[in-house]
């Protein structure tokens, strides 16, 4: 049993850089392995966070039954699914996920480089907004969003000889993010670094790091990320990337839309008549419980299919109740960030700006509620909490 969740959790990975086949996959295996636990009255200590995992799972299924047609929107259950993947993971794996942290994190880097390179090819052969392996735009950007701390956190902890690989598989991580043309991503990278800096700066000032060189050196190569980012941003002709920029008639047409969100104001302006015709008309079962998922294919005409935002499609599709459990994931997932303790182990911190990437990229598109990253939420959670339970080990060794 523990093989075959060490198999299927390396394709869990490798299925968010290459085929989200491979993530759904190895969900319905987890699933079929938590039945077989279940069936085994194997004890499994389940965190916090998972009980959330089943939460929404149930509030998922009321919702696909509450649409109206559950067998049509059957396959809108599987994020739910691919969520609850963290339970049999932890509870088979929690031991292997301990010694072989460095190997995982490694394997993750060397996916994202191939999943960088196949962007980067993509665009030189003239894909207008580049992708990777699968997916749209987005996808490869959120992957960027993701991997790109934790690599550069390989990059500041490695030795002379590994620094040119970390460095170079940084640099084209950031040229693949950049070729995808999606502000969020950047927005991500841009508040995450600084969040990393801030942080440096807070513990320099406190005492609780010597202020030396090496702190300096640390908060200049963590700041050059995001101040490049930002020039580049601002610099570029680009209407896509710098909305201020482009042609006078592109600029005539910013200005008259004044809509610089890529249509989520009216995406929100939706959610909003539909919530407010609900509290007037007393439909509180639908304000309660959701609509039923793909509630926006359900609910509105329009070439955007869902809410791009995890709260907004948790609130929609689940209803009060989803979006509670929404937030309580995040708030849990800023809990394991804040626990990191040793800021100096860039392993530990760069995880933690990738989960503050992934909550900024929340409120802009899906990161939970989606195919093709709620994996990499479930893969962020168990790492962090996993980085927190090794520091403590280590710590009452010493």
């Amino acid at each position: 049993m523990v093989r075959l969740a060490q198999f299927f959790s390396i394709l869990f990975i490798a299925g968010q850089f290459f085929t989200h086949i491979f993530t759904q996959l190895s969900a319905f295996v987890f699933l079929l392995i938590i039945i077989i636990l279940v069936i085994q009255r194997r004890k499994c200590r389940l965190i916090t966070f998972q009980y959330f995992v089943i939460g929404f799972l149930l509030s998922g299924i009321l919702a696909l039954y509450l649409s109206g047609f559950p067998l049509k929107y059957l396959p809108s259950i599987i994020p739910h699914l691919i969520l609850l993947s963290i339970i049999p993971i932890d509870c088979l794996l929690r031991e292997v996920l301990i010694k072989k942290m460095n190997l995982i994190i490694n394997l993750i880097i060397i996916f994202a480089l191939f999943s960088a390179l196949a962007g980067i090819k993509n665009h030189f052969t003239g894909v207008e907004r580049t992708v990777g392996f699968y997916g749209g735009y987005f996808n490869l950007a959120g992957l960027m969003a993701f991997t790109i701390p934790i690599t550069f956190g390989k990059y500041l902890s490695a030795v002379s000889g590994k620094k040119w690989y970390y460095f170079t598989n940084v640099m084209l991580q950031i040229s693949a993010l950049w070729w995808t043309f999606t502000r969020s991503a950047y927005l991500a990278i841009v508040l995450g670094f600084c969040f990393w800096i801030l942080v440096f700066i807070f513990y320099g000032m406190t005492g609780k790091l010597k202020i030396s060189t090496g702190l300096f050196k640390i908060i200049l190569n963590i700041g050059l990320v995001p101040f490049f980012l930002v020039i580049f941003i601002l610099t570029s002709s680009d209407h896509r990337i710098n909305p201020f920029q482009g042609s006078d008639n592109q600029k005539e047409e910013i200005i008259d839309s004044q809509d610089f969100s890529s249509g989520r104001r009216s995406i929100i302006d939706d959610a909003v008549n539909i919530t407010s015709q609900e509290i007037e008309e007393g439909d509180f079962l639908a304000l309660v419980f959701g609509h039923g998922l793909q509630s926006r294919q359900l609910l509105v005409d329009s070439p955007f299919t869902s809410w791009e935002s995890d709260y907004l499609q948790a609130l929609m599709d689940q209803g009060i109740v989803g979006l509670l459990i929404i937030i309580i994931m995040y708030f849990l997932l800023f809990t394991a960030i804040i626990r990191q303790k040793n800021i100096l182990n860039f392993q530990n911190s760069a995880l933690a700006v990738s989960g503050i990437g992934i909550f900024v990229m929340s409120f802009l598109t899906q990161r939970i509620i989606s195919l093709a990253s709620g994996g990499l939420f479930v893969i962020l959670y168990l790492l962090l909490t996993t980085e927190e339970e090794n520091y403590s080990h280590k710590d009452s060794i010493g």
